[in-house]
């Protein structure tokens, strides 16, 4: 949200809670002024009840130089209008989304399994997609399978074939996300060869080496250190 409004960590006062449920109360309480949250989340609602109230931070898709900025720290989050959640203004406001869990690991469960459970989730979909306010984040039209920021497993791309949803768009993605998989598991097996054994050490060398490799092939590197 900074990156998107041109600032940077160096803009604000970071303050360190305990958890996520003590953040919640420092925001009530007046100790931080704001605090990343989902917008259904049960949380809202205390706050929102609190004596500051609540209010959602718009993020207009208007920007496509703030969005550029956002995505380079997380390139998975999407524009969307958000309609659900205590606080949120009639009519919806424009936010940001972010994908679904993965259910199954690349080199979790064999191509079957990961088919089936992919075919479920669709199939299924108006069975459940009422149990719970994100439910709807599960339909077929929400997928954006051309702009995932991970690969997906080859048995949820075989589906997504059988039911022709699956493009030359979205093959090419696979591929670059494949290959950026690939880039860290060779930088990760280098680094090894000559790591060093001090633990501080090791962290930073690693999160420095990652870093430069992934800027080295144009690829967003997320988190420069830890």
């Amino acid at each position: 949200m900074l990156a998107y409004a041109g600032m940077t960590y160096d803009d604000v006062e970071i303050v360190e809670a305990s958890g996520y449920g003590a953040a919640i109360d420092a925001l009530i309480a007046g100790s931080i002024d704001a605090q990343i949250t989902a917008s259904t989340s049960t949380s809202n609602t205390k706050i929102q009840a609190g004596p500051r109230g609540l209010h959602h931070v718009p993020v207009p898709r208007d920007n496509p130089e703030g969005w550029a900025r956002l995505k380079t720290v997380i390139p998975w989050y999407e524009p969307t209008v958000c309609t659900a959640g205590p606080g949120v203004p009639a009519g919806g406001m424009e936010g940001v989304i972010t994908p679904f869990p993965i259910l199954v690991s690349i080199g979790g469960p064999d191509e079957n399994t990961a088919y089936a459970m992919t075919k479920a989730m669709y199939e299924y979909y108006d069975d459940y997609k009422d149990a719970a306010p994100d439910n709807h984040g599960w339909a077929l039209s929400k997928q954006n399978l051309e702009g995932a920021f991970l690969p997906f497993h080859d048995g949820a791309i075989r589906y997504y074939k059988e039911i022709g949803v699956w493009t030359d768009a979205a093959e090419a993605n696979q591929q670059k996300m494949l290959s950026r998989q690939k880039l860290l598991q060779d930088s990760w097996d280098a680094y090894l060869t000559d790591a060093p054994g001090d633990p501080e050490a090791f962290k930073t060398g690693w999160a420095a080496a990652r870093a430069a490799a992934l800027i080295g092939a144009d690829l967003p590197v997320v988190a420069a250190d830890w």
